[in-house]
């Protein structure tokens, strides 16, 4: 690293950093150069190279150098240093393997420490060793601040004595490491105390014991050899004098035996006593295969969801393990509908565990069992899971709302996936009437499928949820929840009425009904009392039969009579209603002229007569007077108080003294509405006016007939200002209707029935009275 020094003086100045690195500076590899005193001018500048290099790893740390300027020592740079390298060792530097003998196996765990920042290739130096030592793995990386595993093997072939050797190991990167072996002392096999047989399942571990006596006087510490670490004893065993104490011998297979080309485990405890003498037991052991990894699993799915299991596999070797991963299943795997998947293989670290993912999910319901199996294929050893997937019905698929106006069609659509490769008939089920739906659907391969579903209420109504149900044997169940609301209709098209005071119109209403039974629709006005509308044939209801066709409907239609009793308008609703059909609202708007223009001429024969029918078609009863302006036309009556809503007949003779001349006359019939002549007095009653009230002893009636006959008497008890007044009334409350007649000759008549049907004739000659 370079450093510039700039003189900003204006004289020259002495600068030297001579005897200012301290000597520990310089045993961590700091320097810098040049060192020697110099005369630095004005504005001159000089480069200074720091150096720094260390003889051993060492942390990051820092460095604060001064330097000589005129003489004092002043600070002239900080300098930060850290250098990276290999630090690494072995656990242990020695190794005892006590007496071993001839023909054992013993086997002691070495552990290489890399605490250095560098990773470093490392291999035994095997040559050293001599035959009858080995080591597991002979080469192999160790990753910066790791750790790696090595077993030293000591089988002795021959008796043999070695007090002590050295095993080397060397690295690319860093200086070799040494272990001693001390006291391998190879003694001739003692005879067999006993032979020991062990069985488990693999991966499991299964405990015997022996009993050690001691007679001797003194207190024994043993210290047992293994010779196969498929089985361990505790490092040291204290006997006390005359006492005894027990060996657990644990066999903890890690290998199938069955899938080893050696076959079973053997090996041999050999624990050398005080006395001299030795215990010898052969030790062979069998490890069946594993049981299962965790208890088996039973788990509930709902049907069309994916359930996930987690399945731990775990690696009990000191070196990573890669296990392809077999499933079996007791259903058919030509079945589309149960889709279970998980990655093929699975890597798992040494002496660690790992999760697997098993996505599980089935369009139907039923309970589905199999096993998931992990295996190395280079050991051929294995761990496996029995599962049990109970699949549940299926959710709503979806909540749909239909809301609509009663007789208007709404249409949704339902979509049904079929991952099949064939096509899937579906059978469609509704618990409510109203929801009409096809009965079956037929789902494409690989593909959704778009399903109408219809609502058409008759009703104002807001059903229960309704359950919508797609089914089929290879798909399972697609459940729905309908929410059906049917709201008002819209009312029908205004009908509109016009006929002149004393008259009556009908019109017809028309309506589309779409009951699925025989239904009597109610005629219903807002106010039957008071409207000038009425049911044509009747009071009675509508009888309807059964919709044959549900999507066309039938026609219904009912007549509605107007018949005012009023100049006006009129408004009115009649809304015919039934249980099954539902309800239809028809505006019914209405104009009352004033009577219409002269009717007639009414036609009477020569001495004949005329009926002309009459009707009060006001609320109230009125007195009406029947004028003839010829007095050829006679009259059968002149005056008459009709009840409200009620009619008459008025018979017109036509007398006349010569057939040969026709006659022209005129029918007046008039009536006054007392209630608005007494309303109009009412009024008035602060000028103290009576009101119109007749004698009850001169009229004979109702109460209405004595208020209309008191009319005519009032016009005298009233002052002259107000009955002006009155009279203006009086003339809007009185309501004429004009009839011409027409006297018939002779010659008229002839011709009139040579000219008509013989029937029709007839049926006028009746009318007239002849």
């Amino acid at each position: 690293m370079e450093v510039r020094v700039q003189c900003k003086s204006r004289i020259p100045t002495p600068f030297s950093l001579e005897g200012c690195i301290s000597t520990e500076y310089l045993r961590q590899g700091i320097s810098i150069t040049p060192d020697n005193a110099i005369l630095l001018k004005p504005k001159e500048t000089r480069v200074f190279t720091v150096n720094y290099r260390p003889l051993e790893r060492t942390r990051p740390q820092t460095f604060t150098i001064n330097a000589l300027v005129l003489g004092k020592e002043q600070p002239f740079i900080t300098v930060t240093g850290a250098c990276q390298g290999a630090d690494v060792s072995l656990d242990c530097k020695t190794v005892t393997f006590g007496s071993v003998v001839v023909g054992t196996r013993v086997v002691r765990r070495l552990t290489i420490l890399n605490t250095g920042d560098v990773t470093l290739d490392f291999n035994w130096n095997e040559k050293k060793l001599g035959k009858d030592f080995s080591v597991v793995p002979p080469s192999g990386v160790a990753q910066a601040h790791s750790e790696v595993k090595c077993d030293l093997i000591y089988q002795p072939l021959e008796i043999c004595k070695d007090a002590k050797r050295d095993l080397e190991l060397r690295f690319n990167e860093a200086p070799p490491v040494y272990l001693g072996i001390t006291s391998t002392n190879c003694v001739e096999r003692p005879p067999l105390t006993d032979v020991l047989n062990f069985q488990c399942r693999v991966r499991e571990s299964t405990v015997q014991r022996i009993t050690i006596k001691n007679d001797s006087m003194e207190n024994w510490t043993l210290r047992p050899t293994i010779s196969n670490p498929v089985w361990n004893v505790p490092d040291t065993i204290v006997v006390r004098s005359r006492d005894v104490a027990e060996c657990p011998i644990t066999y903890s297979p890690l290998v199938l035996t069955k899938n080893r080309a050696e076959g079973n485990d053997s090996g041999s405890l050999f624990i050398g006593l005080p006395t001299g003498n030795a215990l010898l037991y052969r030790l062979d052991g069998v490890s069946d295969p594993p049981a299962l990894a965790a208890p088996p699993l039973e788990r509930d799915v709902v049907a069309k969801t994916t359930h996930v299991e987690k399945l731990t596999v775990s690696n009990w070797l000191s070196v990573p393990q890669k296990f392809v991963v077999t499933q079996q299943w007791a259903h058919d795997a030509k079945d589309e509908s149960i889709n279970i998947k998980g990655v093929p293989t699975i890597d798992v670290p040494a002496n660690s565990t790992r999760e697997y993912k098993l996505n599980f999910s089935s369009y139907k319901e039923g309970i589905f069992k199999g096993s998931v199996t992990f295996v190395n294929d280079e050991s051929k050893e294995y761990q496996y899971y029995n599962l049990q997937f109970s699949v549940k019905p299926a959710k709503d698929s979806s909540t749909i709302e239909m809301r609509t106006p009663a007789r208007q069609r709404l249409v949704k659509t339902v979509t049904i996936s079929n991952p099949l490769a064939k096509a899937v008939t579906l059978v469609s089920k509704a618990d409510n009437p109203e929801l009409i739906v096809p009965p079956t659907i037929v789902a494409a391969p690989k593909s959704e499928t778009k399903v109408n579903i219809e609502f058409f209420p008759l009703i104002v109504k807001e059903y229960p949820p309704s359950k919508l149900v797609f089914s089929s044997a290879e798909l399972g169940e697609f459940p729905h929840t309908v929410s059906l609301i049917g709201t008002p209709a819209l009312q029908e098209k205004p009908t509109r009425l016009t006929c002149a005071l004393g008259q009556a119109v009908s019109a017809t209403l028309r309506f589309q009904c779409f009951s699925k039974t025989a239904t009597e629709f109610a005629f219903k006005l807002s106010d039957p009392k008071q409207s000038a509308f009425f049911k044509s044939s009747g009071s009675g209801g509508v009888k309807v039969n059964a919709c044959a066709d549900l999507k066309v409907g039938q026609e219904v239609s009912v007549d509605v009579t107007f018949e005012p009793s009023r100049v006006g308008e009129y408004k009115e609703t009649v809304e015919l209603v039934s249980a099954a059909g539902g309800s239809y609202v028809f505006p019914l708007m209405g104009v009352c002229t004033s009577p219409q223009r002269p009717q007639g001429p009414i036609d009477i024969k020569p001495n004949g007569t005329a009926q002309i029918s009459f009707k009060n078609v006001f609320n109230e009863n009125v007195q009406f007077s029947f004028v003839s302006e010829d007095p050829r036309f006679v009259l059968s009556k002149t005056s008459e108080v009709l009840p409200s809503k009620k009619s008459t007949t008025i018979t017109v003779t036509y007398k006349c003294d010569d057939n040969a001349v026709s006659a022209n006359g005129k029918l007046t019939i008039s009536g006054v509405l007392t209630s608005i002549v007494n309303a109009a007095l009412a009024a008035n009653a602060a000028a103290s006016l009576p009101m119109l009230v007749q004698d009850e002893t001169n009229t004979k009636g109702n109460k209405k007939d004595k208020e209309a006959a008191a009319a005519a008497a009032a016009a005298a008890m009233i002052p002259a200002p107000i009955s002006a007044e009155l009279a203006a009334i009086t003339a809007q409350a009185t309501h004429t209707w004009i009839y011409y007649l027409r006297g018939m000759k002779e010659s008229d008549v002839v011709a009139q029935q040579a000219a008509s049907p013989p029937a029709q004739a007839s049926a006028s000659a009746a009318k007239k009275g002849k």
